[in-house]
């Protein structure tokens, strides 16, 4: 999906980069990741990313972890946007539940778990920080179970707010992820709300100005207003301060340097 991806930097200076605001790597870890095997790959939209076992991080486009529910009803329980990790394969014993699929078209890189596991044996500080990135996602779940008890224009609000906001994080363009991953299906599969009350529910906030509605396309005209009406703080989503990188990490995307004056990855 053009335009909602991690642009022109290299898909493993993403995944350092990610992993790295967990606080866990040493130098030694971020040249173990480096030299991990990614295998990049276009995916369509709707695409099952369950096929085998490992992580996916994600390149361009949006996806999701989904359970269904007796009856085929489809409960989205996570959303992975560009330099997130999401898979089936776990490095955990409680594992995941769900499947994950696309939302949008767009690109993953893939790392099998066999890589995985020889990685987190050698290197401590990557496995503790895969367990931070868990917890996070646990962490936002636990934030969409207590908006469950909110009226519906609230949660929705409060939805709106984290999406927009971890979409900015990675520079992606709010309108083309709304226009073909966020819908307002997907919203009803959060939310546990009807599509038809999602659909009177979002024009209550366009009435009230707080977003727009263009062909059932959401815009946000001003994130902080409508945060300070859904009382959004987005500390739990653990995100970078800003959309390019610190001078701190400057070096980090680079990637790290070799006595022979090689890099191991170029921009």
């Amino acid at each position: 999906m053009s335009g909602a991806g991690i642009g022109g930097l290299d898909m493993h200076a993403w995944l350092v980069r990610r992993l790295e605001r967990g606080g866990h790597l040493e130098e030694v870890d971020r040249h173990a990741l480096f030299a991990l095997p990614l295998q990049r790959r276009f995916v369509a939209a709707r695409t099952d990313l369950d096929g085998g076992q490992g992580l996916h991080l994600i390149l361009s486009g949006l996806a999701c972890r989904y359970e269904t529910e007796p009856g085929g009803f489809r409960r989205i329980v996570s959303l992975y946007f560009p330099g997130d990790l999401c898979g089936s394969g776990s490095l955990f014993s409680f594992g995941r539940p769900g499947s994950v699929k696309t939302l949008s078209a767009g690109e993953v890189a893939d790392i099998s778990i066999h890589a995985l596991h020889s990685l987190v044996e050698a290197h401590r500080g990557v496995e503790r920080s895969l367990g931070w990135l868990t917890l996070i996602e646990l962490g936002i779940a636990q934030r969409w179970l207590v908006n469950a008890g909110r009226d519906a224009e609230r949660q929705i609000a409060h939805l709106l707010c984290e999406i927009v906001t971890r979409l900015r994080a990675t520079g992606c363009r709010e309108c083309e992820a709304f226009a073909t991953g966020i819908r307002q299906a997907v919203i009803a599969d959060i939310t546990a709300i009807s599509l038809v009350h999602v659909n009177r529910v979002l024009h209550a906030l366009q009435d009230a100005d707080r977003i727009r509605l263009v062909k059932g396309v959401i815009t946000i005209p001003d994130l902080d207003r409508l945060a300070a009406f859904a009382d959004f703080d987005p500390g739990y989503l653990h995100l970078p301060d800003q959309v390019g990188p610190s001078q701190l990490e400057l070096g980090l995307l680079r990637g790290p340097s070799f006595p022979d004056g090689r890099n191991s990855v170029a921009l």
